[in-house]
């Protein structure tokens, strides 16, 4: 038998839950498949989705460090930087630029205060037209 790998799912740590339901549901787009806690007081353990991508957003003490980086394959660039864009949100308003070596560069950095890291989200696409190599995600709610 040929071993085979199929995805991953990263764990990514949310300290605030409505503004990573804000950020990640509203304006990223992406759909709550479940909810889990141990108990009505315990830590909230989620699962949501867009597409054939899958993220787990934790609030458990441990779970997917503040700064990892997620890196996701993707087409489509342009359309959901139209579709990022006219959402005007608050904290991030990404453009679409040239990089080397994978070609298109689609970033932004959020303002940061003392208080807050807010969001940063990279796409990075290849040469060839709507087709994308790398998106990375670094943490925005963590709360100081």
């Amino acid at each position: 038998m040929d071993i085979e790998f199929k995805s991953i799912v990263p764990i990514l740590r949310v300290f605030d839950i409505a503004k990573a339901d804000e950020f990640y549901l509203g304006y990223l787009g992406f759909k709550v498949d479940w909810d889990h806690r141990f108990d009505e007081n315990a830590p909230l353990y989620r699962q949501i989705s867009r597409g054939g991508l899958v993220l787990h957003l934790s609030e458990h003490h441990g779970d997917g460090s503040p700064g990892i980086h997620v890196r996701v394959t993707m087409n489509g660039l342009t359309a959901y930087h139209g579709e990022l864009q006219a959402k005007a949100y608050r904290y991030m308003r990404p453009g679409i630029e040239e990089a080397s070596p994978s070609g298109a560069f689609f970033a932004s950095r959020a303002g940061q205060t003392s208080r807050q890291i807010l969001s940063a989200l990279v796409l990075n696409v290849s040469n060839t037209k709507e087709c994308s190599n790398i998106c990375r995600h670094i943490p925005w709610h963590e709360l100081c």
